[in-house]
């Protein structure tokens, strides 16, 4: 089955130059974003599991100041937590609503990866089908 395109090889060239590769660009960037944030919400999970295993009666720390200036301090009391639920809105959580949270939020980050990298395969195909036509109509041998 044949498709015949009404465009000039090099209205396809600006289109994947300017339009495919730009979004494809885009999507990466979110993906990146993405992974960030899942980063972020693990290691926050994993930090709250160590504490609910091994330090359920407080422990010390230090805390960051500001320019690496550190201070000690002491936690008594690990309940409640204070956890960014999205948009820096923030929520008090026990330890377990928080656990709960991290779980599902990690899902819903890794169902938006997931649909980012299939928007970016699908842009990646359609890429690689116009450069093989452009191969085509210009008599390069395309054969993969």
């Amino acid at each position: 089955m044949s498709t015949k395109i009404n465009k000039s090889p090099e209205e396809i060239e600006r289109f994947i130059n300017d339009t495919l590769k730009l979004e494809l660009a885009n999507l990466e960037k979110a993906l990146m974003k993405i992974n960030e944030d899942m980063l972020e919400y693990m290691q926050l999970e994993q930090s709250l599991e160590f504490i609910k295993k091994h330090k359920p009666d407080g422990f010390k720390t230090q805390v960051d100041l500001d320019t690496n200036t550190f201070m000690e301090a002491q936690v008594d009391k690990i309940e409640p937590i204070i956890v960014n639920i999205g948009l820096n809105v923030f929520l008090e959580l026990g330890l377990e609503e928080a656990l709960k949270f991290l779980e599902l939020r990690i899902k819903i980050l890794n169902k938006q990866a997931d649909v980012v990298r299939e928007q970016s395969l699908k842009i990646k195909t359609e890429i690689k089908i116009l450069l093989m036509y452009l191969g085509d109509i210009k008599g390069f041998n395309t054969n993969v």
